[in-house]
This record gives C-alpha cells, structure tokens and sequence, in this order.
C-alpha cells in the first residue's frame, strides 16, 4: 500500500461480496487504504459521520433501500463514489450523484486496479471529466444490444438520448454534431468515428465521410447523381460512392 493511499469504505449487505471486494481492494490496489465496512446504511452513516473517506465503495441494493438513500444524508461532495452493483439499470441515477465509476458484478480485477488508480491519479486535482463518466455509461448503456439509449458527452453534460430520437450525426472535426428529431442538436465530444462503432448494430449507417443517419427515419433513396439519402425532415445527404454499395447491400437493395 502507497504511503499517502485514500482511505475507503465499502457499504455491501452481503458479507461474502463484501470480503471479496475487500481482498481485491487490498491484494491489487495499492493507491486505496480499506479503513471500514458496513452491511447497512446506519453503520454505513456512522463509519462515515465518525472518519469521512475519500472513496466509497457502494452496492447499489442495501437491504430493502438503495445507497442513494444514503447519499441523501451524508456530505459526499469531496468523496469519490463507485458503485459496485450486479445491476446496471441505476447507472444513469448513479452518476446524476457524479459517481466517478460503475463496476458491475463479478468484480474484473484489472478494470477495479484502473479505476483505483485513476482516482488516485486525479484526486488532488478534480479533474473527473464527463468523458470519465461517458466511458462508464458505455460499458452498461450504449453497447448492452438491449438497450435503447445511448450516453451523449457534450462540453458541459451528458445526456441520454433514444436511439429513435437521432435524425444523423455530422463531423465537424474532432467533435460530432447530432441532430435530433424534434430540431434541437447537440455538439458532442467524440469523433464521428466512434459513433459509427456505437450506433452501425443499432440501425445506423454512415454514407458518407461526413454523415451517418438513422435509417428509420430515412424516406427515401434518390439513385441519379452518385445517389442521396433523404430524411423525413426533407433533407438529402449524399452517399459516398465506396460506401454505396455496401449501404445497399445493408438494405438488401439491388444497385
């Protein structure tokens, strides 16, 4: 264990869960000092209350109520909170409490060494961006197949969007601008790039070096002139001449 590591709590009701998170923490993570468990959130209060940790290790599930209910009593604002939960539908509730990560059950190893270590390494300076948080929300949200949501990191938030509720996505440089239905858009941080990974298994289609659209709310396909794509909002976007087949073929469309 480092000299200076950061005290932590775990709160878990399961006494098993809770001694194998305790063995990972202590045989890999040497940036984090384990200083108390607690099987309930009153013990979980008072541990808290008496010695306030810098990091707190949280089950979603306590018994008959969930850690946020905890949160709601404590002042957690200079505590780094990660939740450790077999469930994945309270991460976007998890993180509106600016949990700095979301590990789901069984624990991996490596991905609890990255995430105490990057704790560790940003502590003293708060610099826990969005895209900290994005890169959580991916692994639950955006690439579970049963999903239809997908976490969109912008420069000031994160919003959860629909699927459906997407019209296209247009590069604009290192940033990516998507358009939504009802007109509005949103200038997100990642590259159009990684969204044509995201999105390709969820009826997505990038036609172009610049576009990709959501094929649902595609109207129709114009052949003359290297070909086009218009949208229900009436827009046409051109297809690029190597991606035209393969869109086709996506389609099961003949040339």
């Amino acid at each position: 264990m480092l000299k200076n590591a950061l005290s932590a709590i775990i709160v878990e009701d399961d006494p098993k869960g809770a001694k194998l998170l305790a063995h990972i923490i202590n045989t890999y993570c040497d940036t984090i000092n384990l200083t108390g468990i607690a099987f309930n959130l009153a013990d979980a209060k008072k541990l808290i209350n008496q010695n306030p940790p810098r990091v707190l290790f949280l089950d979603v599930q306590i018994g008959n109520q969930t850690c946020f209910s905890l949160l709601e009593e404590i002042a957690y604002e200079n505590i780094k909170i990660v939740i450790v939960s077999a469930y994945d539908n309270f991460a976007i509730e998890a993180f509106k409490y600016h949990a700095v990560d979301y590990i789901l059950k069984p624990v991996d190893i490596d991905e609890m060494i990255k995430t105490t270590q990057r704790i560790y390494q940003n502590y003293s300076k708060e610099i826990y961006s969005l895209q900290d948080q994005k890169k959580s929300l991916d692994s639950i949200i955006v690439n579970k197949n049963n999903s239809n949501f997908i976490a969109i990191a912008s420069l000031n938030d994160i919003q959860i969007i629909k699927y459906d509720s997407i019209l296209y996505l247009q590069s604009d440089g290192r940033y990516t601008s998507v358009f939504l239905i009802d007109g509005s858009k949103i200038v997100a941080t990642k590259n159009i790039g990684e969204y044509e990974n995201d999105l390709t298994p969820f009826g997505f289609y990038r036609i172009h070096k610049k576009y990709i659209i959501n094929l649902k709310h595609m109207a129709s396909i114009d052949k003359r002139d290297g070909g086009r794509c218009k949208l229900i909002n009436e827009c046409y976007f051109p297809i690029a001449t190597r991606r035209r087949d393969g869109l086709f073929r996506y389609l099961n469309l003949k040339k």
